[in-house]
């Protein structure tokens, strides 16, 4: 039996919808957990200040509030912003494991992992934003 191609549709309500309302979820309460004050923010050990640590984490959790609604409105360029944004995560990954001395398994995982999501983001969500030659 012949495998039925993902139409357009299909792939917005299956892919595109659910990670649109988790990256406005995160767009929203990112920025409020940064005012906090027992919130702690890890993951950017790098960083000097605490507050250094609250202001890129609350700035990148800011960039997903765009981002959610750009996919939700189907939007290209959102779509490409969502890529470069997982890039910009294993930069930060890779960066910190670098800067604290872990061993390398933690930067190599670190890189092929946000790698393999994105691909198979690229897969999934491909028929909802690139239309066919063939179709209007």
């Amino acid at each position: 039996m012949a495998r039925k191609r993902c139409s357009p549709d299909r792939a917005y309500k299956q892919t595109v919808r659910p990670l649109a309302i988790l990256a406005v979820a995160m767009g929203s309460l990112g920025p409020l957990v940064v005012l906090l004050p027992q919130s702690t923010i890890t993951g950017l050990e790098f960083l000097p200040s605490p507050l250094y640590r609250r202001l890129v984490f609350g700035v990148l959790s800011a960039i997903c509030l765009p981002i959610g609604v750009g996919l939700w409105r189907r939007l290209r360029l959102a779509w490409y912003g969502l890529f470069v944004y997982i890039d910009i995560g294993s930069a930060l990954f890779l960066l910190n494991a670098l800067l604290s001395g872990v061993p390398m398994f933690f930067p190599i995982f670190g890189l092929t992992m946000p790698a393999a999501i994105g691909v198979g983001l690229y897969i999934a969500m491909k028929p909802a934003f690139v239309l066919r030659k063939n179709e209007p």
